[in-house]
């Protein structure tokens, strides 16, 4: 099996759908395919009842499924959602897990996991501007960061223990964009955060002090090196 084969069959594998999540997709593809239907030269062979959409609970099928519907625009249009639109259940159940599961290395594995980690704060500062960011759906945000941020954090460990440089780097800017992202959330209201906003700036903060710890970690580590080499010279 190919590496984008596994690849595949793993974001298919971790592709969790619940059944309105199912029947939505299933209308988008059939919609699609009366839109785009099959040339008239295509082979015949293709039995209608494949549409009865069985196959969504089929992941590896499934997951063919969704490359097909990336072409149809579906997947792009979902990179804007928020929760509670119609289209942030593909983002996250499909775009976001295909994305996880193409992070082939370590530090690829790190940029995904920050990437969602921000984009869960993006989310929450959005509906926040428009005052949709309900106590339910902050604590959702605020939890998936958290899962987020500790996988950035577990990963940078791992690069941490072979390449300090390097883990110094991501979680420098991790920091970086974690407390400018604090500032972002508090300053939308032009006021103090209130009690739903504060639960999520609670773990942004709570998380850039850990990321900060990481990031001075491998410093002293990288200053250590420093002076052994420089001794030795």
């Amino acid at each position: 099996m190919n590496d984008i084969t596994k690849h595949i069959r793993k974001a298919a594998d971790e592709i969790q759908l619940s059944e309105n999540e199912r029947a939505y997709l299933a209308r988008v593809v059939k919609e699609y395919v009366a839109m785009k239907p099959l040339p008239a030269s295509a082979p015949q062979s293709i039995s209608i009842t494949w549409f009865s959409f069985s196959w969504i609970h089929r992941p590896i099928v499934a997951a063919l499924a969704f490359a097909f519907i990336f072409t149809g625009g579906v997947s792009f249009a979902a990179e804007s959602a928020l929760p509670g639109d119609v289209l942030y259940a593909i983002k996250k159940n499909v775009n976001e897990s295909v994305k996880v599961a193409l992070a082939t290395d370590v530090t690829a594995q790190a940029s995904v996991q920050i990437e969602l980690a921000e984009r869960r704060i993006a989310e929450a500062s959005a509906l926040a501007a428009e005052d949709r960011l309900d106590e339910a759906t902050q604590e959702s945000l605020a939890t998936a960061f958290e899962s987020h941020t500790e996988s950035a954090k577990i990963i940078m460990e791992e690069i941490d223990a072979e390449d300090s440089s390097a883990a110094a780097e991501i979680s420098s800017s991790f920091e970086t964009r974690l407390r400018a992202r604090e500032e972002i959330l508090a300053q939308i209201r032009g006021r103090a955060l209130n009690d739903v906003e504060e639960r999520l700036a609670r773990s942004i903060r709570e998380a850039s002090d850990s990321v900060a710890t990481i990031r001075s970690r491998s410093e002293e580590k990288l200053a250590v090196s420093d002076s052994i080499g420089t001794a030795l010279e």
